[in-house]
């Protein structure tokens, strides 16, 4: 080969990881030819460590959970019909799910309008931690009763109540939630369950 007519920073191991390498110790940008070797050498890595790398993302997506939400955000705005598509695809295989995340959300902007402490919980944490008996009547609450008031059965069905209600200083916390049925819960309204029974 004539190196005469190569660049002053080219190297004879240049193609090789050698070479990449070489070039970053000598603090200059890699040739092309250098930085495609590098390219195909660290897809092989990857592919043969995939358990490394799915623990190195975990550990970074959780060590800068801002920069996620960044990137999140840039790529639906970047692709707003495909966000769309995988959002009410999702939606359909988990209808529960969703359905759950909306009113737990609905608690929350509550909470943030009375500017009282809320804290996120799930629904399964508040029947593990207070049973699945209604904390108004004592009963116990329905869990397969459909949820929508539209459809027949849904008197006795899962209901989060907040002990002290939110429209009366009461944190969205798991600490003042309690379950209850749906008829039982609605016929409290906004008042304490002490100013009940």
């Amino acid at each position: 080969m004539n190196t005469s007519k190569l660049p002053p920073t080219f190297d004879k191991r240049c193609g090789t990881i050698a070479g990449y390498t070489a070039h970053r110790r000598r603090n200059e940008n890699s040739c092309n030819v250098c930085q495609n070797a590098n390219n195909v050498y660290a897809e092989k890595w990857r592919n043969e460590n995939k358990i490394k790398v799915a623990i190195s993302h975990r550990k970074s997506r959780l060590a800068h959970p801002e920069r996620v939400r960044q990137n999140k955000k840039s790529w639906r705005e970047k692709n707003p019909e495909r966000s769309k598509e995988m959002i009410k695809n999702a939606r359909k295989k988990n209808p529960e799910k969703y359905a759950e995340i909306g009113r737990l959300k609905s608690h929350q902007r509550r909470a943030k309008l009375k500017l009282v402490q809320s804290d996120p919980y799930t629904e399964q944490q508040v029947l593990d931690l207070y049973g699945t008996n209604c904390h108004i009547c004592s009963l116990p609450i329905d869990l397969q009763a459909p949820r929508s008031a539209r459809q027949s059965g849904w008197e006795l069905g899962l209901h989060i109540d907040h002990f002290c209600p939110i429209s009366q200083g009461g944190a969205n916390t798991l600490a003042n939630v309690r379950p209850a049925h749906a008829q039982c819960n609605l016929k409290k309204g906004a008042k304490n369950v002490t100013d009940i029974t």
